[in-house]
C-alpha cells in the first residue's frame, strides 16, 4: 500500500489532499483530484474535481462541483451539492443539498435535507418517477417518495404525491405523473392504494387509510378503515379543517 500525501494551489489557496491507495509500478491507480481544497481520498480509481472539503472511500466514485461531501462505497457520483452523505453503492446524487443517503441504486435530483435507507433495483433507478424527493424520510427496500416532503416507511411503500405519509408493505399514494397530488393524506397497513389518476380533478386532498386491501381513489377528504373498502369520487368540503379561520 502506498500512502501519497499532495499539495495543490487552486484559487490561490494552498490546498493539502490526502490520497491512500496501493499504487506501483505494477499496478497503478488512476485517482484523480482536480481544483479541490481539503479532499481526504482512499481506494481506486476515484475522481474529484473542483470538490472542497471531501471524503472519499472506495472505488469508482466521482465527486464534482461539490462541498462537504462523505462517501463510503462504489459507483456513486454525486454533483452540485453540498452536505451530502452516502454510503452503499451505485447512487446518483444531483443539486443536493444537505442529506443522508444509505443504500444502492437510489437517484436523488434537486432534493434537500432528505434521509432515505434502502435500496432499489438498478431497472428502478432508471425509471423517472423512483427519483426520491426532497425534505423526505425513506426507510425501506424499493421504496420512494417521488413528490417531496413526505414520510414513506415499508417495503414496496411509495408517494408520488407531496406531504403525505406511507406505512406499510405495498402501500401508496400516487398520482398523474408530474402532480403533486394527492396531498396531505395518510395510509397505513398493506396492499393499501390512494390515487389520483384523472385529468382535472383537483380535490385529491386530505384522505386517510388505514387497514388492508383499500382503495380511494379521485377522492378527497375521505376514510377507510378496515378491509377491502373501495371509495370512488367521493368528496367532502373542508370547512372545518385546520386552516379554518
Amino acid at each position: 500500500m502506498g500512502i501519497i500525501n499532495t499539495t495543490l494551489i487552486s484559487n490561490s489557496a494552498l490546498a493539502a489532499n490526502v490520497v491512500v491507495d496501493k499504487s506501483n509500478e505494477e499496478s497503478p491507480v488512476t485517482n484523480t483530484i482536480t481544483s479541490s481544497t481539503d479532499v481526504a481520498l482512499v481506494g481506486t480509481d476515484n475522481k474529484i474535481d473542483t470538490a472542497n472539503k471531501t471524503s472519499v472511500s472506495g472505488k469508482q466514485n466521482t465527486v464534482t462541483q461539490s462541498d462537504d461531501v462523505n462517501i463510503i462505497g462504489q459507483g456513486n457520483t454525486v454533483s452540485n451539492s453540498d452536505r451530502q452523505n452516502v454510503i452503499g453503492n451505485n447512487n446518483k446524487a444531483v443539486n443536493l443539498s444537505s442529506g443522508i443517503l444509505i443504500g444502492d441504486y437510489q437517484k436523488l435530483n434537486a432534493s434537500g435535507e432528505s434521509v432515505i435507507i434502502g435500496s432499489l433495483s438498478p431497472a428502478e433507478q432508471e425509471v423517472g418517477t423512483n427519483e426520491q424527493g426532497g425534505g423526505s424520510v425513506v426507510l425501506g427496500y424499493h421504496t420512494v417518495s417521488n413528490g417531496g416532503n413526505n414520510v414513506v416507511v415499508g417495503r414496496k411503500a411509495r408517494s408520488n404525491g407531496s406531504m403525505n405519509t406511507v406505512t406499510g408493505y405495498n402501500t401508496s399514494i400516487s398520482g398523474i405523473d408530474g402532480s403533486f397530488t394527492p396531498m396531505f393524506s395518510s395510509a397505513y397497513g398493506s396492499l393499501n392504494q390512494i390515487a389520483a389518476n384523472e385529468e382535472g380533478f383537483d380535490g385529491d386532498l386530505a384522505n386517510s387509510v388505514l387497514g388492508s386491501m383499500n382503495k380511494i381513489a379521485n377522492s378527497g377528504n375521505s376514510l377507510a378503515l378496515g378491509a377491502g373498502n373501495r371509495i370512488n369520487h367521493a368528496f367532502t368540503g373542508l370547512d372545518n379543517g385546520v386552516y379554518t379561520n
